[in-house]
């Protein structure tokens, strides 16, 4: 009797054993596969922080109503307050905003002094 109840306690404790090893294997497997969609989230969230900082620059550079809360706002987009990314940012934004103005301005000119040219002409052909 006494043999027979050592026997059953050996093989619940080697069932136990069994179960807690299935348990640690299970419990490993999700660990990793956790740790694999955590790294997943972070490189997503990088790069949407990274589209939305371009998505900022852009609306800096073209849109010219932007009132000067819109364009703090845009230009801090991620920096987390870190002003040198932000004077940074502005910085670019203002360079290229005033590359494009100065060749619109060439390019203004230039339809300008074709217009004059062409109205000499025909004032020209007119008196013909």
């Amino acid at each position: 009797m006494r043999r027979e109840r050592t026997r059953e306690e050996v093989a619940s404790k080697n069932e136990a054993l069994r179960q807690k090893t299935s348990i640690q294997q299970l419990l490993h497997s999700k660990s990793q596969e956790l740790d694999k969609l955590t790294s997943e989230c972070l490189r997503l969230k990088e790069r949407n922080m990274a589209l939305a900082k371009e998505l900022a620059a852009f609306k800096l550079v073209s849109d010219l109503n932007l009132q000067e809360d819109d364009i703090l706002k845009f230009a801090s987009l991620g920096n987390e307050a870190n002003n040198k990314d932000t004077i940074d940012i502005l910085r670019k934004s203002l360079v290229i905003r005033n590359r494009n103005y100065t060749e619109l301005m060439a390019k203004c000119n230039l339809l300008g002094r074709e217009k004059a040219h062409l109205v000499r002409n025909l004032r020209k052909l007119k008196t013909r």
